[in-house]
């Protein structure tokens, strides 16, 4: 019989799949071990500090018109939000993990 080892359980996403990583990964850090984002967003309202560590690699790209790096309007035409600077997911990621410069 073969069991899947909960601290090794990772989850991928881009976009809103990278929403949805975000959402599991900190809605489940106890199975979940660590989180890879790309060009999505973190909605940090429902994070709370993490029982045990989870990882976390987050790309984003300097002309994403929908995920901007500074944060700020984002989409085309009718389509537009405003957004926060995606460096803020780091920061809310690591105060989660109890990690503070």
């Amino acid at each position: 019989m073969t069991f899947i080892d909960p601290r090794k359980i990772f989850v991928a996403g881009h976009s809103n799949g990278a929403a949805m990583a975000f959402r599991l990964a900190a809605s489940r850090p106890d199975i979940i071990a660590a989180a890879g984002v790309c060009a999505g967003h973190l909605f940090p309202g429902f994070m709370g500090k993490f029982p045990s560590p989870v990882s976390l690699i987050c790309l984003s790209g300097d002309q994403d018109p929908f995920a901007p790096l500074e944060g700020g309007i984002a989409g085309f035409g009718k389509r537009k939000a405003m957004t926060r600077a995606q460096r803020l997911n780091a920061d809310d990621w690591a105060k989660a993990n109890s990690i503070t410069n």
